[in-house]
């Protein structure tokens, strides 16, 4: 029975869609090329396909498959995965429909925004085509994961809200903490959130992702409860940075200097997150527990309590789905961080100095650099 609701279902939306049968045809229009118009995603800058995820899906392409996708500026990428995550590493494509989200994304992960690299403009459009069925999908079962939006599944707030101070190095206890939006109720989690921040006392605010006008946006929606945030963002103890996951681009590098340097005047304790608390904020707490000196053990047991947390993924429980992960999210992040290969040695100093190096890179001091690490550090 719930099969022949879903063929209903899928059959439904070909017909809305175009005006012809499903199955085989969804499959032929899909290796045939489907064009949609495109827009930018005002969060992370990626390329908005203009279709529901589900239309999209019904049409014939599905999780794992290779697409060719070319943009009516001429702009072209050839057999990129489909998934419904970020499984590619740094500088790689792919189209992603992210949960969520109502639409897919054609992404370059942790890159340039593929909206800047096609030259795209309002107006423009992308033809999708489906090159090979399954080529990515050993890939996409790997990685594949989807946590609940329900407070009843987890077992505390903390865990609900992926909500931790930082710890490792010479870390100071409860100086930084780490965790979802207090602000974007997309994963109906800012208004626990928010609860959280005013609980430990947080006074200053990283906000990865957002800018005014999000801002502004969240705030007229029905049942919008983020008073302790509100309350530090009005006394300019709160910066929206509104950061996509391009890391090593300037406008990243050169903005979150800014930020680290007001972080280094503040009092304390400081909250630093972005939609989920994972990724742009898995990248800046790495940065940060790197140069207080924690260890390459230390920083991937923080950055996998994430995995933890939303998905219940941990080494003894799902040891593949754990591995995964580390070599595709964790080792990749660091990679970036330090420059160095897959398998190199990250002891003594090399985490620290990568830190520091990146910052210095990023148009701070060696004086600013220090005094962030004392502020990071001070008991």
């Amino acid at each position: 029975m719930k099969n022949r609701i879903r063929d209903i279902i899928t059959a439904v939306l070909c017909l809305q869609i175009m005006a012809g049968g499903c199955g085989a045809a969804g499959a032929e229009t899909a290796a045939g090329g489907v064009t949609f118009p495109v827009s930018r995603d005002p969060d992370l800058g990626s390329t908005v396909i203009g279709i529901r995820t589900e239309d999209f899906n019904a049409l014939g392409f599905e999780y794992g498959d290779s697409c060719d996708v070319l943009f009516s500026t001429g702009y072209s990428l050839q057999d990129i995965p489909y998934y419904d995550g970020y499984y590619t590493r740094t500088g790689e494509p792919q189209i992603c429909a992210y949960p969520g989200y109502e639409s897919p994304v054609v992404a370059i992960n942790s890159g340039e925004p593929v909206w800047t690299a096609a030259g795209l403009s309002e107006g423009d459009t992308v033809t999708v085509t489906l090159r090979e069925k399954g080529k990515y999908l050993q890939i996409q079962q790997s990685l594949e994961m989807v946590y609940s939006l329900d407070r009843a599944d987890y077992t505390d707030d903390e865990t609900f809200v992926n909500f931790r101070p930082l710890a490792g190095g010479q870390l100071a206890e409860n100086r930084v903490y780490r965790g979802a939006s207090p602000v974007d109720n997309r994963m109906r989690r800012a208004g626990t959130a928010d609860r959280l921040l005013a609980q430990n006392g947080i006074r200053f605010v990283l906000d990865l992702a957002d800018t005014e006008e999000t801002l502004k946006a969240f705030r007229a929606q029905e049942g919008f409860d983020s008073p302790h945030f509100m309350g530090l963002h009005e006394n300019g103890q709160a910066l929206l940075l509104g950061l996509n996951n391009n890391f090593l681009g300037e406008a990243f590098r050169h903005t979150l200097a800014d930020a680290l340097r007001a972080m280094a005047q503040s009092e304390g304790p400081a909250y630093i997150h972005c939609l989920e608390g994972k990724d742009r904020t898995g990248f800046v707490c790495m940065l940060l527990e790197a140069l207080a000196g924690a260890s390459y053990e230390e920083i991937l047991a923080d950055y996998m309590a994430t995995y933890r947390n939303y998905y219940g993924i941990t080494e003894e429980t799902t040891p593949e789905k754990y591995q995964a992960v580390v070599s595709v999210k964790f080792n990749d992040l660091l990679q970036m961080l330090t420059g160095l290969p897959d398998g190199s040695d990250y002891g003594g100093t090399v985490l620290r100095d990568s830190a520091r190096q990146y910052l210095l890179d990023s148009g701070m001091t060696e004086t600013e650099v220090d005094g962030l690490t004392d502020w990071l550090t001070r008991k």
